[in-house]
């Protein structure tokens, strides 16, 4: 158990709680525009279900 040093020896800890900050950060606004995205599409449907247009939706629109 003498092989390997701890991650308080090396100093990497903060490297690596860097490299989880920003990948957490890059998820976290992924997630945030795709729900972003879903709540437009439902706007999108909802208006067009009240207009009385019918239920065809172009949501790539």
């Amino acid at each position: 158990m003498t092989g390997i040093p701890s991650l308080a020896i090396t100093g990497s800890d903060a490297t690596v709680a860097a490299r989880t900050d920003r990948t957490t950060l890059a998820v976290s606004k992924a997630l945030h525009e795709k729900r972003r995205e879903a709540h437009a599409l439902v706007r999108l449907i909802e208006g067009a279900g009240a207009s009385g247009k019918g239920q065809l939706v172009d949501y790539k629109a």
